[in-house]
């Protein structure tokens, strides 16, 4: 084994031990007052094909994500996935990357009062290892926050995130993401705004940018409960525009360290209860890339599964 290959796989181990020791650490604590508490397992596998690239031909992604909750107080969320993005035969400049994410998230809660609403505090890291010597997507380091409100009949959100990024040889890369949702037909249907404004890309590798600007607009309808096993219980359909890279999604707690430029795509999600406290998720993505280096336009098509477990 090469020695750098041994050393990011210790590093590697490291992080996961770290989660480890925190589900071990705050579990107990949280016992003492289970009845406030719920707990949710988040496996999910992702598989991607790349089409047009000259370099990209496939994507994996198999991840786990450990949340606690209190409604009232606020919770805890830890994270372990391992990404893997496969070369064409014979590409130039481009090798096989393995990678290790790692994220811890925490969540404090404050209530307005009555008729004011409530606030949400947000912090997450994101730790990134991963074996690219072509590259600099390795040894990522981000720090993202979020302050939200959500009136009290759930039909109006706000909030403001906030991502440092920090990548080898590159100064900081920072990202605001005002976003908007609003609650329609008695709440059966929500439509949800986000702006991704990032800032600090290096100019001579970009094409002249030093930011980008892009929008995701999406739009969720919940079926009333069906009798019926092939209904689901919640449609999503997403669309996004503009331009983005290295993007911190908050929302589906990963980092873009491995994109190259994004330049919109469709979504669409579909989610069914298998009891009240199971549900399965299912995604069909599309999107839209191109490499400033090569010039290189290509897409990428993604399926996701997860399995969401209450207690």
């Amino acid at each position: 084994m090469y020695p750098k290959t041994a050393k990011k796989l210790m590093n590697s181990s490291f992080y996961f031990k770290i989660i480890l020791f925190s589900i071990m650490l705050v579990t107990p604590i949280i016992g003492k007052a289970a009845q406030n508490w719920s707990f949710n397992l988040l496996p999910n596998i992702t598989h991607g094909y790349y089409s047009g690239s000259s370099q990209r031909d496939r994507l994996s992604d198999f991840g786990l994500v450990f949340s606690a909750e209190n409604s009232e107080a606020g919770g805890l969320t830890l994270g372990f996935s391992n990404t893997r993005v496969n070369a064409k035969p014979n590409a130039n400049n481009f090798d096989d990357i393995t990678q290790y994410n790692y994220l811890i998230s925490g969540r404090k809660y404050f209530n307005l009062g009555t008729s004011d609403g409530n606030i949400r505090v947000r912090l997450d890291g994101y730790r990134i290892n991963n074996d690219d010597t072509i590259s600099n997507t390795d040894n990522v380091s981000v720090i993202a926050t979020q302050v939200s409100w959500v009136s009290n009949d759930k039909m109006l959100y706000a909030d403001l995130g906030y991502a440092n990024s920090n990548y080898k040889g590159n100064s900081a890369l920072h990202q605001f993401t005002p976003t908007l949702g609003l609650g329609l037909n008695a709440g059966y249907d929500w439509l949800q705004i986000r702006s991704y404004i990032i800032s600090g890309l290096d100019s001579t590798m970009a094409e002249g940018r030093s930011s980008t600007i892009a929008l995701d607009a999406n739009w969720t309808h919940y079926f009333t409960p069906q009798k019926t096993w092939f209904m689901p219980a919640i449609f999503t359909v997403g669309v996004s525009i503009g331009e983005k890279i290295k993007t911190v999604d908050m929302t589906n707690l990963f980092v873009a360290n491995l994109a190259d430029l994004n330049r919109g795509g469709l979504n669409m999600l579909l989610t069914w209860d298998i009891d009240p406290k199971t549900k399965v998720s299912f995604l069909l993505g599309h999107s839209f890339f191109r490499d400033l280096a090569l010039d290189d336009n290509y897409k990428l098509n993604v399926v996701h599964i997860n399995l969401s477990v209450n207690w």
